[in-house]
């Protein structure tokens, strides 16, 4: 419906997939860091002394994620964003998601399989 392919890369092979190796590292570090239990890239030590963390169930995780993303990832400016204008420029994905739409427009894609193109229109 979205239009979405897998690509395949080789096993054990960062450099096949680099900006998705690049994204868990940055989650890695700016999300994962709030949740009970982190330790860092210790495997030695995960999962340890998790009795004596505070657990959350997962609908309050994936809560924590929205508001992550929303208040820092989208708002945060990532060095392979940069301005069509401005090369210079390091943006933001919201403020490349402005700047593309002013260069390419934008086309509102339906949600679900049963809302229509024109849905999304105002």
């Amino acid at each position: 419906m979205l239009n979405i392919g897998v690509e395949p890369a080789r096993e054990r092979t960062a450099e096949d997939k680099a900006i998705i190796e690049r994204t868990n590292h940055s989650i890695k570090n700016g999300f994962s860091q709030f949740v009970a239990g982190y330790t860092g890239d210790s495997l030695a030590t995960r999962g340890k002394r998790v009795g004596q963390e505070r657990l959350w169930p997962i609908n309050r995780v994936q809560e924590m994620w929205h508001e992550w993303v929303a208040t820092h990832w989208q708002q945060h400016p990532h060095e392979g964003l940069r301005s069509p204008f401005l090369p210079g420029l390091v943006l933001t994905p919201n403020q490349m998601y402005a700047a593309a739409v002013a260069t390419e427009g934008a086309v509102p894609r339906p949600a679900t399989p049963t809302r229509t193109a024109n849905c999304c229109s105002t």
